[in-house]
C-alpha cells in the first residue's frame, strides 16, 4: 500500500477554477504585478493543495476531521489571503466593482457575517454534509476527474458548488475586515464585536458535531476504498467514526474560533495603539 501522501487526485472543474481565478487577477491588476500579488499567490495555492492533495482524498473517501481541515482552510485562510492580495490599484472595469463592494459591506457589513457564518452552518447540517461528500466506493482512487469521484452529475455539482460557497462567503466575510480601500474597512472596535460573535458561532456548531450522536456527521460507507485508506492514515490520525467526528468537532470549536480571536486581538491592539482619531484601520501592505 501507497503512503497517504501519494494519494494526489485532480480534477478538470477545479483546475479551470484556480486559472480563472489567476486570470481575473491579472485582468484587475492590469496584467501588473502589484503589492499584495504574493499573498493573493498564496491563496490560490492553498486552495490547490486543499482540493488535490491527500488532504482531499481522506476527506473523501475516510476522515471527517481532514474534511474540517479542508473546510477551515477555505473559509478563514485562502478566502482572506484572496482579499488582501487582491490589486490595490485595479484597471479598467475591476476598479468601478471594488469601490462598489467596498461600499456594500461599508454599509451592511452584517451581510458578510451572515454568509461565512450562514455558510459554514448550512454545509454542517447532516444532509447538505453528506451530499458534499460526492463519493461512491468503487474500490479505486481516480487520479483525475472532470468534477468530482461520483457517477451521479448532481453529486458531482455539489461537490464542486461546496468549496466555491465556502471561499466566496470567506471573502464576504473578510471584506468588511480587509478588504482593497482602507479607509472603506469596519472601525476596529466594530470588528472586535465582528470577530467575537463569529468565534460564538463557530465554537457552538463545534461544540453540536463534538456532542452529536456518533454516525450523525459520518457519511463514510466501509468499502474498498475506505478500508484502503484507513491502512495509510498518519500515525495518531483518529480512525475510529466516533473519534474521528469529535476530532471534526473539536477541530472547528478551538482552532476555528482561535483563529477570529486572534483577529480580534489584533484589531484592538491597533485601536488602542493608534494615534488617527478617525479610528481606522491602517492599510495592509
Amino acid at each position: 500500500m501507497m503512503p497517504v501522501m501519494h494519494y494526489w487526485t485532480f480534477d478538470l472543474a477545479s483546475l479551470a477554477i484556480l486559472l480563472a481565478l489567476g486570470l481575473l487577477y491579472g485582468s484587475m491588476a492590469g496584467w501588473r504585478r502589484q503589492r499584495g500579488a504574493g499573498l493573493y499567490g498564496a491563496g490560490l495555492v492553498l486552495l490547490a493543495l486543499v482540493q488535490f492533495s491527500p488532504l482531499h482524498t481522506l476527506a473523501l473517501t475516510c476522515s471527517m476531521s481532514a474534511h474540517m481541515i479542508g473546510h477551515m482552510l477555505l473559509l478563514l485562510v485562502v478566502a482572506p489571503l484572496l482579499v488582501l492580495g487582491l490589486p490595490r490599484r485595479p484597471t479598467g472595469w475591476s476598479a468601478t466593482h471594488i469601490d462598489r463592494l467596498s461600499a456594500f459591506f461599508s454599509t451592511a457589513p452584517w451581510i458578510g457575517w451572515l454568509m461565512g457564518l450562514g455558510t459554514m452552518w448550512f454545509w454542517h447540517i447532516p444532509g447538505t454534509y453528506r451530499a458534499s461528500l460526492a463519493h461512491g466506493d468503487t474500490g479505486i482512487i481516480p487520479l483525475c476527474t472532470l468534477a468530482g469521484p461520483s457517477t451521479d452529475w448532481a453529486a458531482n455539482l455539489i461537490h464542486l458548488v461546496h468549496p466555491i460557497s465556502l471561499v466566496m462567503a470567506g471573502v464576504c466575510f473578510a471584506w468588511p475586515l480587509l478588504g482593497p480601500r482602507p479607509s472603506q474597512r469596519m472601525f476596529p472596535l466594530t470588528g472586535v464585536l465582528y470577530l467575537f460573535t463569529a468565534c460564538i458561532g463557530c465554537s457552538l456548531l463545534g461544540m453540536l458535531i463534538t456532542f452529536a450522536p456518533a454516525g450523525s456527521y459520518y457519511p463514510y460507507v466501509p468499502g474498498q476504498s475506505y478500508y484502503a485508506m484507513l491502512s495509510v492514515l498518519p500515525a495518531g490520525w483518529p480512525a475510529e467514526p466516533a473519534v474521528d467526528q469529535q476530532m471534526a468537532g473539536l477541530l472547528m470549536w478551538v482552532p476555528g474560533c482561535l483563529i477570529y480571536l486572534t483577529g480580534a486581538i489584533s484589531l484592538f491592539i491597533h485601536w488602542i495603539t493608534d494615534d488617527d482619531e478617525a479610528g481606522q484601520i491602517a492599510p495592509v501592505h
